[in-house]
């Protein structure tokens, strides 16, 4: 999320991609919250909230999926106490690199003072690996803000080739106050108020080796046919509302293994700091104190989600580690033999090529993302490392003269 504090997809006109997106993750559902870790810790940018557990957000109505639709609120009933407001933050147990995000929202929260929220993807270590603001805004806003924030050296470098143009450039959270590189949609129906009184809208981001792009479309305005179901090609869908890509940024060095989130925020860096000079809320005292003591105002703050896929290319996860909290394991379905043991096979060609993963993971988990092309030809350096480190020149010398086990591997992983 945007933060004042340090603390593509490729679309159109021959940056368009043609990937065989499969559906590998379906949110969706009654067993919607049991795909998501409950973050309960203090809020990173500093808002007036109180993130709760799954069984207080059930407990408090919170959360529910009636009707096998997510509903995902606020304690919009009593004062606030504490480090601030009753709320959840959620994010994926899976990660995710590369692929297309679609969210098919009924209701998002609406243009109220003091709140803050977003559907977002976020990698480890921010911002080394990257972050990706797919809906977000402030207090009355009714404008959507997309965003990326990065660490250094990642910038627009193409003006977009989507229908905006991006607000700023630089993705670096280090510069700009981490404003990042930013598009801000004009439409008043792509957030808030206006995009629910319209019945709510789709959003779907592609995240490639290419750059990052976000469509979104409301119910005047009907997303084409194919945009959740079992193959959605993005080539055919025109030109996205935001496109970041260009020579500007080494996109894979810089975005990774992400995490999808929600969360609902108040004050904080951003809503507190621009709450004063907002004229819908600048007559409403301190942010804080009206968030404190005004709960009635928060009930038009919640997710309602109809549908929340994932897509990527021949349905291969590029990460397929579940983030698993303490005292819970990985459940068998559809990731299981993802997360198998490696064949003795595998691991004899591994360490031949000098790829094995140091730990623990199963070799086709870092390698699959990096696409047929890191197996099918020369193994360079800085395309396949290892889980925490790049594969040493002697490996790559190594595996550039053992074809005939590259084959074999591809074959092992699946890339054949």
């Amino acid at each position: 999320m945007y933060s004042s504090t340090l603390f593509h997809t490729i679309t159109l006109l021959g940056t368009a991609s043609a990937l065989n997106y499969q559906l590998v993750q379906d949110y969706s559902g009654t067993g919607f919250f049991n795909n998501f870790n409950f973050d309960t810790g203090n809020d990173p940018t500093n808002g007036y909230v109180n993130y709760v557990d799954q069984g207080t957000a059930q407990s408090q109505g919170l959360i529910n999926t009636n009707g096998g639709v997510a509903y995902i609120g606020v304690d919009h009933s009593n004062i606030a106490s504490g480090r601030g407001r009753n709320s959840v933050r959620l994010e994926s147990k899976q990660t995710y690199t590369h692929g297309l995000f679609v969210i098919n929202l009924g209701h998002m929260p609406g243009s109220v003072c003091g709140t803050w929220p977003a559907f977002w993807t976020l990698g480890p270590n921010w911002p080394n690996n990257g972050e990706i603001d797919i809906i977000e805004g402030v207090n009355d806003q009714s404008q959507n803000f997309m965003t990326l924030h990065t660490s250094a050296s990642c910038a627009v470098s193409n003006g977009g080739d989507g229908l905006l143009q991006p607000y700023s450039e630089d993705c670096n959270v280090a510069v700009n106050g981490n404003e990042g590189c930013s598009f801000h949609e004009t439409s008043t129906q792509s957030y808030g108020d206006q995009l629910n009184n319209n019945g709510g809208a789709i959003y779907a981001m592609e995240w490639t080796s290419q750059g990052v792009s976000i469509w979104w479309w409301n119910r005047n305005n009907p997303a084409p046919a194919d945009v959740l179901g079992s193959n959605p090609q993005p080539l055919n869908w025109g030109p996205p509302s935001a496109n970041w890509a260009g020579n500007g940024c080494n996109w894979d060095s810089h975005f990774a293994s992400h995490q999808l989130i929600f969360d609902m925020t108040f004050c904080g860096d951003w809503a507190g700091s621009v709450f004063s000079s907002d004229p819908a809320c600048s007559n409403k005292g301190s942010c804080t104190s009206w968030v404190q003591n005004n709960p009635g105002a928060f009930a038009p703050s919640y997710w309602s989600v109809l549908n929340l896929k994932v897509y990527q290319n021949n349905g291969q996860n590029g990460d397929v580690k579940v983030k698993v909290p303490a005292g819970e394991t990985a459940g068998a379905g559809r990731f299981a033999a993802e997360n198998a043991t490696q064949t003795a096979e595998e691991v004899r060609l591994c360490q031949k090529m000098g790829l094995c993963l140091e730990d623990g993971e199963k070799l086709g988990e870092q390698m699959r993302y990096r696409g047929k092309r890191a197996a099918a030809s020369q193994i360079a350096p800085s395309k396949v490392p290892k889980a925490s480190q790049t594969v040493n020149s002697a490996s790559a010398a190594a595996s550039a003269s053992a074809e005939p086990d590259k084959v074999k591997l591809a074959d092992a992983v699946g890339w054949a």
